[in-house]
């Protein structure tokens, strides 16, 4: 390694890495930043949720609560039901033998 034009180029080729390293390094700070200042958003949204659910009479909490309640409690309407169908499984166990089902025996 005693030719001057080779260590030019490995420190030319190490400063470009270096560099290279540099601005990625650089990225992942502002990526890792500017997700911290999403999360405290976030966390601040939550903060203010919270403190307008706490701040609401427990009178609209409680109709709020019967009005969902209400709604879960409908009853849907039955049609009439399709004809069956042989592969939909409309069997009893004394209907099918499990060993005509499955072999466990030697080939």
């Amino acid at each position: 390694m005693d030719d001057p034009l080779m260590e030019e180029k490995f420190k030319l080729l190490f400063a470009q890495q270096i560099n290279k390293s540099d601005k990625q390094m650089q990225l992942l700070k502002d990526t890792m930043q500017a997700l911290a200042i999403e999360v405290q958003s976030q966390r601040n949204q939550i903060n203010d949720l919270r403190n307008q659910l706490a701040s609401r009479p427990a009178v609209s909490q409680a109709s709020s609560q019967q009005s969902q309640h209400d709604d879960t409690q409908k009853v849907l309407p039955t049609g009439d039901k399709p004809a069956k169908h042989p592969r939909q499984g409309d069997f009893k166990p004394g209907d099918v033998d499990i060993q005509k089902m499955f072999y466990f025996g030697h080939k």
